[in-house]
């Protein structure tokens, strides 16, 4: 009857079961053999009963583990399991809302061709807190978003992406970072995020440690992106934009950067803190440490627009040209609010060595 002494068997029963606005408590670890949906316009929260208990992709389910179509579902306190079973779609899919609370993990998901190891998100996905950590797919380790996302906390770590976008690969939609980290994710482009055509803003957190094989150890972007403040720091690219690497996108969406701090990323050859290859505003914030052989700071490359009304860009180093900025194009405007200085060997270095 679904009480304590005498639980429903299964989570879709219980899910059947439940009143809008009720809690259902796992009392055990839980395998799904066939996909959950939830298609019913009711606010369900998943929770354990006592110590945390898991959510686990059975070794045959290769499509969703859970599809989240109508309503808000709520994880608190719960594992959701993919258990590295090599499937062909997202752990969890939603249409309507998600919240990720403090004590969920999202862990071992394992997509091969497909976009979104744990998440695919087309609707609302809030994430308050927990862990997302060892998810793969193809695009997207961790998250692959069409929808709108809003970060509250949280800690994405150990995501895969065969192609782009470690942790997120945002196709379109908005997403809001207001905290939380991002650390060892990786990827080909965009070893954090990988933001295709959408709409990002950074407020506060920690974008660090992040790796990419080609360009973006932390973020690559062909959207708009606004960062106001937190870290983006120590991430590794094997090309150009160690910290962020900015492109031209088939519409035209750029970089603002009003604060923050990037700094001690590096590229292996062009821009140590930021590879322009659009346009980027710098109204403040602060790009130290970083490094690469060109624009150890930042590299503006042929074709694209520099703006530096505010902020500070000091001790990059370049081991050929360009510690503080390397400039290809005519394209820059300068303030003399902008601090260049203390970098290695130049400040600013214009010219067309390695512009294309």
């Amino acid at each position: 009857n679904g009480s304590k002494s005498n639980p429903y068997l299964t989570l879709a029963k219980a899910y059947t079961e439940a009143d809008d606005n009720s809690t259902i408590y796992i009392m055990d670890d839980i395998t799904q053999t066939e996909t959950l949906n939830l298609n019913e316009d009711k606010d369900i929260t998943i929770t354990s009963d006592g110590s945390t208990h898991s959510i686990i992709r059975g070794n045959e389910l290769k499509q969703t583990v859970i599809n989240q179509i109508l309503g808000t579902l709520t994880f608190e306190n719960i594992i959701v399991n993919g258990n590295n079973v090599e499937a062909d779609t997202a752990m969890i899919n939603i249409d309507g809302s998600v919240n990720i609370n403090q004590g969920t993990s999202l862990i071992k998901a394992k997509v091969l061709a497909g976009e979104g190891g744990a998440l695919y998100n087309g609707g609302k996905l809030i994430i308050n807190g927990g862990i997302i950590s060892s998810n793969s797919s193809s695009l997207g380790g961790a998250i692959y978003n069409q929808g709108n996302i809003l970060i509250n906390d949280g800690t994405f770590t150990n995501n895969t992406s065969t192609q782009n976008g470690g942790a997120i690969y945002l196709n379109s939609g908005t997403m809001t970072i207001k905290n939380g980290t991002f650390s060892s994710n990786t990827a080909l482009s965009g070893g954090a995020i990988f933001n295709m055509d959408g709409n990002i803003t950074i407020d506060d957190g920690k974008i660090s440690g992040n790796s990419s094989s080609n360009r973006g150890g932390g973020i690559y972007t062909t959207g708009t992106l606004t960062i106001n403040g937190g870290e983006i720091s120590n991430n590794t690219a094997l090309l150009d934009g160690g910290g962020i690497a900015e492109a031209d996108g088939s519409i035209k969406k750029y970089t603002t950067i009003t604060g923050g701090t990037i700094k001690n990323n590096t590229a292996s050859l062009r821009g140590g803190g930021i590879w322009d290859n659009d346009k980027v505003t710098i109204e403040g914030g602060t790009i130290t440490g970083n490094k690469a052989k060109y624009g150890a700071g930042i590299l503006l490359n042929g074709g694209s627009t520099l703006i530096l009304n505010k902020g500070t860009i000091t001790g990059n180093v370049a081991s050929s040209l360009g510690g503080g900025v390397f400039i290809s194009t005519y394209l820059t405007t300068f303030t003399n609010n902008i601090t260049i200085s203390g970098n290695t060997p130049d400040n600013t270095h214009q010219g067309n060595e390695h512009a294309s």
